[in-house]
């Protein structure tokens, strides 16, 4: 069986559904089946939501709200993308078909516009395989679903004015060593400038 017979992409016309109305779907029932009675670790005030859907040349991404956790999660826009990924035994379809919900599958990293994302590996039949990044996994303390989204914005912007931030600073030092080696260059060729009425 080749690589490619082994990976399962979402497939709309399957499906009967757009993947989102399918991703919604999916996650409400896990919940109503896995978590709807759990006492602790479930915020149950929190209903399955998405946002902050992109698209691009390779993936499709998406903010996933659930009652356990919020997560961004990526799906292939085709085979090619995932061409040279070997999918472990353990999550191949026929494999998984069966086996219950895993919260947090597999580690495996993907490439988002040239930049590596730790995400882990996870399949549902009627998704097919997807990639999931955790981001929040302690949902109790957000009255609703605005005030976890409000909550992760504001870490997001945070940890963006930090990497902005350290860009700046390592921006400012590379200009300050420009500066200096021009200084020292104009010292050396006013020295030599100098010296040279005196030979």
């Amino acid at each position: 069986m080749s690589e490619f017979a082994r990976w399962q992409l979402f497939d709309a016309e399957k499906a009967g559904a757009s993947l989102a109305e399918i991703i919604k779907q999916v996650f409400t029932q896990v919940y109503n089946d896995d978590f709807s009675d759990a006492m602790m670790g479930i915020n149950h005030q929190l209903s399955v939501d998405l946002r902050g859907w992109q698209v691009s040349e390779s993936w499709q991404e998406v903010w996933l709200l659930t009652p356990w956790k919020v997560s961004r999660v990526f799906f292939p826009v085709s085979l090619d993308v995932i061409a040279d990924t070997v999918l472990p035994t353990e999550w191949q379809p026929d494999v998984r078909q069966d086996q219950p919900y895993c919260v947090i599958g597999s580690l495996m990293p993907i490439s988002v516009d040239a930049k590596s994302i730790q995400t882990h590996i996870n399949y549902h039949p009627l998704l097919g395989h997807y990639w999931i990044q955790p981001l929040v996994q302690n949902m109790m303390k957000y009255v609703n679903n605005e005030a976890a989204y409000q909550a992760w914005s504001e870490v997001i912007a945070f940890r963006n004015n930090v990497r902005a931030q350290k860009q700046a600073e390592l921006e400012a030092k590379e200009q300050d060593v420009k500066v200096a080696a021009a200084i020292e260059n104009n010292v050396e060729v006013n020295r030599r400038a100098f010296l040279s009425r005196w030979l």
